[in-house]
């Protein structure tokens, strides 16, 4: 077997993660052990890259197949906005829903986490350090 080529398990989690969209149900299905490091072996195979290309050239080919294009996608959302806007269908659940994909797409909406790193986490640390110093 070359370096490119899948084994029936990897074909079987690349047919999955395509169906599922979600590595770890992948793995299941594919047959990877269903333990407590599932998340983990789901992410060692998902990663692998002879994996990654078949994914990627599947979606690709599916792309192609359905003629679905992010331009594409994008430009049928502008034209509902402008539709579902127009005084004479004036739609303003379907506008916003256009508006949100759009937002969605250039990820004007993304959660954002705030990370305090204070300088008490810091002292923790660096006592931390000392006590692991101190017994060694």
């Amino acid at each position: 077997m070359s370096n490119d080529t899948l084994t029936e398990r990897e074909q079987r989690f690349v047919d999955q993660f395509l169906l599922l969209g979600n590595a770890t149900q992948a793995a299941l299905a594919a047959g990877y052990a269903n333990n407590r490091g599932i998340s983990a072996m789901a992410s060692r195979v998902f990663n692998r890259p002879r994996v990654k290309a078949a994914i990627e050239a599947a979606k690709e080919q599916m792309h192609e197949k359905n003629l679905i294009t992010v331009e594409g996608i994008l430009a049928d959302l502008q034209e509902l906005k402008v539709r579902c806007m127009s005084d004479e269908k004036w739609n303003p659940q379907a506008a916003k829903g256009a508006l949100e994909l759009l937002g969605k797409h250039l990820k004007m909406f993304t959660d954002r986490m705030e990370i305090d790193t204070s300088d008490e986490l810091a002292e923790k640390l660096a006592r931390a350090r000392r006590r692991l110093e101190e017994d060694s």
